[in-house]
């Protein structure tokens, strides 16, 4: 199992989506704000919601290397975050791992669900 990492990775940004959270980590930047003025920018509260929504998740299952959050809006102009779980290239996963993902895929999207936040989540897996 992989350990997600430490401090989120914030950048405030009108256009469309920004990379939140990955493994690899590094402090909330300073042009975070509490209350953006742009529709669509992530505010520093915001982003550090979405940011313990998944490291509440503990240890990532077997296999998978990062989850991502990418924030912006969706075709239809509304606001969302995509939930990417970037897993390792498996040409043959097990059913156990496909059902982790799974699990955590829809954890994560309930969790943000629960928040009443405006964002409409969508749930990605990408392999590397």
């Amino acid at each position: 199992m992989q350990q997600i990492g430490e401090g989120p990775a914030v950048e405030a940004t009108s256009s469309s989506v920004i990379n939140l959270y990955s493994c690899r980590m590094v402090r909330a930047s300073k042009t975070a704000t509490e209350d953006p003025d742009v529709p669509g920018a992530v505010s520093a509260a915001e982003a550090r919601l979405f940011h313990d929504i998944v490291r509440k998740q503990g240890p990532l299952p077997e296999g998978v290397r990062t989850v991502d959050l990418r924030l912006g809006e969706d075709s239809s102009g509304a606001p969302a975050v995509w939930i990417v779980i970037v897993a390792e290239d498996d040409l043959n996963p097990s059913d156990e791992s496909i059902a982790a993902i799974r699990r955590l895929g829809e954890k994560v999207r309930s969790d943000v669900l629960s928040t009443g936040s405006e964002r409409w989540p969508y749930v990605m897996i990408e392999a590397e």
